[in-house]
């Protein structure tokens, strides 16, 4: 299906698609399934040869003898067909066509700001086959270089294409091109539990609000201005229910049968119903984690859900089952690349999925919540989490008016020389008045005039972006360390006993004891060297190296503390 929608967006014929149907699909996702295909082929098989075996011989002998008159009857034909110039079907066969869907790239891993679409775009366009080129969003944090991807028709020779751009260099800027593969797994799953009636539900209506708006946001099936849509967006309009996409209409029963079973917050508040996503702060009872509910599937959600799943991933590029949205599709090598389907219903061996003795699926009824929750909140996170910036915040942030940055302009371009002279900058011409230069400006240089309006226009649209390239954080100087902590604490214990310690010591010598409880002592002693291990009582005298400040050795770095006594004699403190 995803290799049908390509050839139609490549404009191909009804022919291109049947050709599709005898072409071979080469995906990891299909082994499985083809080696089971195999094994039920091979004992069907089995029984039938013994069958047809007898059948075989009878019918080859009387085959035998026309056999023979009709390989002449056509070997005559084919000559005389063959003399009139005419062409054989065989000859058809051998010419193979190229299908439309398959592609040959280039991935350019890092492109240089200073390099234009235009000119590497140039640069591809030398070798044959050349489709398209695709840029991906600048990243701020590798010096805004850009990744690029060319793509070429599947017959060229890609690598003698890859080795030419590889030895072209664009502003002195390589571009290290290297051969990209084709993807092998296209197909990919999804937890099984998506088939579940209740998930699918859940599913219905995300994708339903989902479809709308993409819709709404482009301007799909509406004739409203862009500001007109934005503003129904912004006040939270049911945008499901004014659609008028015919494939949600085909499905609003469905939809609106999934919103009903839905209780509304007055309908818990009158019946006493707790969700157990609130039971914390509510004060309810948490789900048991035990308790276990059937797996149940309803085909006809199924059904409306896969119409909407389809149209999400073919118009808007948008992967449901991944919450995520593939930008700028159309110019990148594979379109429709990948797509994430439902898993097959999941079996008792897998778990937390296991069997009742009737053979019946169940899975635990929390495992079904927590799956519905997250998977809401990372849908919303991506598309529903829309920032708007309002009109005062956009004033000062510097929002530009376009007619005042045409005036701007225009007198940026009047230049007054003298009396009844005046010079147009741009052109180098000169006038008599203000008035005819902006007529002149007018008439030869509206390009010009429009650039300034659109750079008005481009620049406000950047400060509505709520996703705009900004300048990342600072980073910090210094990355904390343990060994830095614990210097730090260190230096901070040592302080706190500095502040303290001469406290202790004030106290201690008005009671008239010594430092270290001698009870008694020399006033005049200094703090003995702690480094010294001769005779403990002897003062320092300036010797050592703790608090020499002449010493080369190693000192300490404190401050060393100045004891005084408040009781002794001027002379003597």
């Amino acid at each position: 299906m995803m290799d049908t929608v390509v050839v139609k967006l490549e404009g191909g014929t009804d022919a291109d698609v049947k050709a599709l149907e005898s072409e071979r699909i080469e995906d990891d996702s299909l082994i499985e399934i083809k080696r089971e295909q195999e094994k039920e082929k091979e004992k069907e098989t089995s029984k039938d040869e013994e069958s047809t075996e007898k059948e075989d011989k009878t019918e080859s002998e009387s085959q035998d003898a026309n056999g023979a008159d009709k390989q002449n009857g056509t070997e005559a034909a084919e000559k005389t067909n063959q003399e009139d110039g005419a062409l054989s079907d065989g000859d058809d066969s051998t010419k193979k066509k190229m299908l439309l869907h398959k592609t040959s790239s280039i991935f350019l891993r890092n492109v240089p700001p200073s390099v234009t679409q235009e000119e590497l775009e140039g640069l591809c366009k030398r070798s044959p086959g050349f489709l398209r080129l695709c840029f991906s969003e600048p990243f701020h944090d590798r010096k805004w270089h850009r990744r690029a991807w060319a793509t070429y028709r599947r017959d060229v020779n890609i690598r003698e294409i890859c080795w030419t751009i590889n030895n072209i260099k664009i502003r002195d800027s390589e571009l290290n091109g290297i051969i990209n593969r084709d993807i092998t797994r296209r197909v990919r799953t999804a937890n099984g539990v998506t088939g579940h009636i209740s998930v699918a539900q859940n599913d219905l209506k995300q994708a339903a609000k989902l479809v709308a708006l993409l819709d709404k946001q482009i301007g799909m099936f509406t004739t409203e201005s862009e500001e007109e849509r934005m503003k129904d967006i912004q006040l939270g309009v049911d945008l499901v229910e004014s659609s008028k996409n015919p494939i949600l209409r085909s499905v609003r029963d469905v939809y609106l049968d999934a919103m009903l079973d839905d209780v509304s917050p007055e309908e818990e508040e009158m019946l006493g119903i707790q969700k157990s996503s609130s039971y914390a702060g509510s004060g309810g009872e948490a789900p048991k984690v035990d308790e276990k509910v059937p797996f149940n599937r309803d085909e006809r959600i199924i059904k409306a859900l896969d119409k909407l799943i389809f149209y999400l991933r073919i118009v808007h590029s948008v992967d449901y089952y991944f919450h995520g949205e593939y930008p700028n599709e159309d110019k990148m090598s594979n379109r429709c690349g990948m797509f994430h389907v439902r898993a097959p219903t999941p079996t008792a061996a897998l778990p937390p999925f296991t069997a009742t003795d009737d053979g019946k699926l169940m899975m635990p009824k929390k495992f079904v919540t927590d799956f519905i929750t997250n998977f809401s909140q990372r849908l919303s996170a991506e598309f529903f989490s829309i920032e708007f910036i309002s009109q005062d915040d956009l004033e000062k942030l510097g929002k530009n008016d376009p007619e005042e940055a045409l005036e701007k302009f225009i007198q940026e371009n009047t230049v007054e020389l003298a009396k009844d002279k005046w010079l147009c900058p741009l052109s180098g011409k000169k006038f008599k008045g203000p008035e005819f230069i902006r007529k002149h400006l007018e008439t030869k240089h509206q390009d010009r005039l429009d650039e300034a309006k659109v750079d008005a226009l481009f620049y406000n649209n950047y400060l509505i972006d709520a996703r705009r390239p900004m300048e990342p954080e600072g980073k910090q100087l210094q990355t904390a360390t343990p060994q830095r902590d614990r210097e730090r604490g260190e230096d901070d214990r040592r302080d706190r006993e500095r502040e303290r310690g001469g406290d202790r010591f004030d106290d201690r010598r008005r009671d008239g004891g010594s430092l270290f409880g001698s009870g008694g002592g020399d006033r005049n002693r200094a703090f003995p060297n702690r480094y010294d291990r001769g005779d403990h009582g002897r003062p320092n005298q300036g010797g050592g190296r703790y608090f020499d400040d002449g010493a080369r050795g190693r000192r300490d770095p404190r401050v060393p503390i100045a004891y005084r006594d408040l009781d002794a004699p001027e002379d003597i403190a």
